[in-house]
């Protein structure tokens, strides 16, 4: 039975982010929609699930090999809105834009996704109105039909 080799961890480059606070979303098609950030969650990347290639000859383990293609999952944040943000929201629903997140040190990550739900919750009796905003991140390009990558710029700094 074959094993792997050990290999060490190398400290990363880069800056971590040290806090969550401010993030911001932006839609190029509309800058200054009517909604106020109060938590943001960016896309997440999900490898799928494994392929089995496990054969009568396997006598311990099932193993198993990755997917070829990588989804990218939806970002979310909680928002808080003025009743405008019909308006606004109703000019961008479904329409494929690039989305930038800014994070606490001005780092930026941006994809071309659209805006495909608002949420609003229950309006209650001494609460902050929220909504539930879902973006999809489609990694298409529809101006030059292909695929597209993120774009990320890191904030300079110690």
């Amino acid at each position: 039975m074959a094993a792997p080799t050990h290999t060490s961890r190398i400290a990363p480059t880069g800056i971590d982010l040290y806090d969550g606070f401010v993030s911001k979303i932006t839609f190029a098609a509309d800058p200054n929609i009517t909604f106020w950030e109060k938590s943001v969650k960016l896309p997440s990347l999900d490898g799928g699930e494994p392929i089995n290639r496990s054969t009568m000859f396997n006598t311990v383990f099932k193993t198993k090999h990755p997917g070829g293609l990588v989804d990218v999952t939806p970002a979310t944040a909680k928002v808080a809105y003025s009743l405008q943000a019909y308006t606004d929201i109703t000019a961008i629903i479904n329409d494929e834009t690039t989305i930038t997140v800014t994070v606490c040190d001005g780092s930026q990550l941006s994809f071309f996704g659209y805006l495909q739900k608002f949420e609003p919750d229950e309006l209650v009796p001494n609460t902050h109105p929220e909504a539930a905003i879902t973006i999809v991140a489609t990694m298409y390009d529809h101006a030059a039909n292909v695929e597209s990558s993120f774009l990320v710029t890191e904030a300079t700094g110690t």
